[in-house]
């Protein structure tokens, strides 16, 4: 069975993955908490159980190192979620009774008006429905257009707002460096569209709709409250020379969803009632009788609970339903929790001097190479290598370091770039959809030429292929494969960052302690 993942799981899991921890740990947290789970059944040996359990164990440590009463950014925005979803449910509540009580205040001079009841209320919340739908296919279907729009760029960044505007009280149990990590958190997971697409979009829609059921509520239990305790006649009138059967037939029309299982002298206003009820300022109220007068009391209630609230309780469900399946539906294969992943896999290699021990624990790590995958697939891959150095790099010891090191790789080609742009353009061209490896010196730094040529691979390969940047230090002697200088690394990791790719990553393809 597969774990149960929530929003707050996913801020969470971004919010740890964002803290800098040693490799050694997450490798002692497989072996210690993980492994003897998997061990124990190998249908949980999967990259979707194993990073929940790391997030369940990272959690509780923080909260032993913090104190029981820290609370954690995921906590934070479901708690917040749910006190903005009672609240606009109530906002909605009083802002529809208040909308109701408004148009049902009766003089006693002349008829209500249900044109203006049915246009305000329920008219309004028809259009709005389907601008909330236009957006929702939009943000599913058409994410490139979307990205583009500055209203829905808007949309997606209210939530984090609202949570951090509204609720102090516990905003304030966090520290500086949490509040700032719970923003970042948020905003990486939104950012991460090719990964995670409009789950963090939905938890707005859903409190649109909660706002939505609880205007409808209000709406009623004002009119219900206000033909209970007050004696009010409901008319209509036109500037329009329309006939009373014309309004018959749209009366009959609004009516059909609910005129099967209604009484017809319930459900709608006959045609001598409409006939009856109708204002003509002339002639005033007296002419007019009681009993076509209070027939649309029954009408007005139906539209509103057909046309108002029941559309927002089946958005609202599809919502919850259509959130459900996304979580259920995540795979976890992008590049940040794959290097998660292989960390933990990964046994401790040493570098001893300007040799590398690559033979170390290579018998334990292939036996826990078959615990779980760190792809989805046996994915074929090619290797980049610059021209300076493609002459040093060793074949046997490249293929080692990245079955050790970068992944489960299948190496299928080795490509010699850098020695003249246009054959570079070609030969990427060429790629088509597979895994790339770049192997690329961290000492030179990372200039706006090769960022775009990143971008280049990306349009080529597709959105969802990985690449990965195998960082090596300055090159020795007799061997390129040297331990990356950290100032260097954390410096191509800012920038390969900034392209806001989750498919993409920088990693060390040799480092002192792995």
């Amino acid at each position: 069975m597969k774990p149960r993942w929530h929003i707050k799981d996913i801020i969470d899991l971004e919010y740890f993955l964002g803290k800098d921890t040693p490799s050694e740990t997450d490798r002692n947290i497989y072996l210690e908490h993980i492994r003897p789970l998997t061990d124990a059944d190998s249908k949980r040996g999967t990259p979707r159980f194993i990073l929940r359990q790391w997030l369940d164990y990272r959690r509780a440590s923080e909260k032993e190192k913090l104190g029981a009463d820290a609370i954690l950014p995921g906590e934070v925005f479901d708690e917040i979620h749910q006190l903005l979803c009672y609240l606009l449910m109530i906002a909605g509540i009083a802002i529809g009774s208040g909308l109701a009580f408004s148009l049902l205040t009766y003089k006693g001079t002349e008829p209500l008006n249900i044109s203006l009841y049915l246009g305000m209320i329920v008219g309004t919340q028809l259009l709005l429905i389907l601008f909330l739908l236009s957006a929702l296919i939009i943000g599913m279907f058409r994410r490139s257009a979307a990205r583009a729009s500055v209203l829905y760029a808007f949309l997606g960044s209210l939530l984090i707002k609202m949570i951090l505007f509204i609720k102090d009280s516990a905003m304030k149990k966090l520290s500086a460096a949490q509040r700032t990590s719970l923003e970042a958190a948020v905003g990486l997971a939104k950012g991460k569209k090719t990964v995670y697409g409009h789950l963090f979009y939905l938890p707005l829609f859903i409190m649109a709709q909660l706002f939505g059921m609880g205007f409808n509520i209000g709406v009623l239990g004002a009119t219900l409250l206000r033909v209970i305790g007050a004696d009010i006649a409901f008319g209509w009138q036109s500037t329009l020379q329309l006939s009373p059967n014309l309004v018959y037939q749209a009366v009959r029309l609004i009516a059909l969803p609910w005129s099967w299982f209604v009484e017809k002298s319930v459900a709608h206003p006959t045609l001598a009632q409409i006939e009856g009820s109708r204002i003509i300022l002339k002639d005033g109220i007296w002419r007019l009788a009681t009993a076509d007068l209070v027939s649309w009391w029954p009408f007005l209630c139906f539209a509103v609970l057909c046309y108002g609230f029941l559309p927002r309780l089946m958005l609202f469900i599809s919502a919850l339903i259509l959130q459900y399946r996304s979580l259920g539906r995540l795979t976890f294969n992008h590049s940040v929790c794959n290097n998660l992943l292989r960390r933990m896999e990964t046994p401790v290699v040493s570098v001893k001097s300007d040799s590398i021990d690559i033979q170390s624990s290579l018998q334990e790590h292939q036996s826990i190479k078959k615990t779980f995958k760190l792809n989805p697939d046996d994915a074929n891959a090619v290797v980049l290598i610059s021209d300076d150095i493609f002459e040093q790099c060793d074949d046997l010891v490249l293929n080692q370091l990245i079955q050790k090191n970068i992944g489960n790789y299948q190496i299928v080609r080795k490509i010699r770039i850098g020695a003249d742009k246009l054959a570079d353009k070609k030969k990427i061209a060429d790629l088509g959809h597979v895994h790339v490896l770049i192997l690329q010196e961290a000492w030179q730094p990372p200039i706006k030429e090769i960022l775009l040529f990143l971008q280049e691979i990306r349009k080529t390969i597709g959105n969802k292929a990985i690449i990965e940047v195998m960082m090596i230090g300055r090159p020795k002697p007799h061997t390129i494969f040297t331990p990356v200088n950290e100032e260097n690394f954390k410096i191509w990791l800012q920038k390969i960052n900034s392209l806001a790719d989750p498919y993409l990553s920088a990693e060390r393809l040799v480092t002192d302690e792995q």
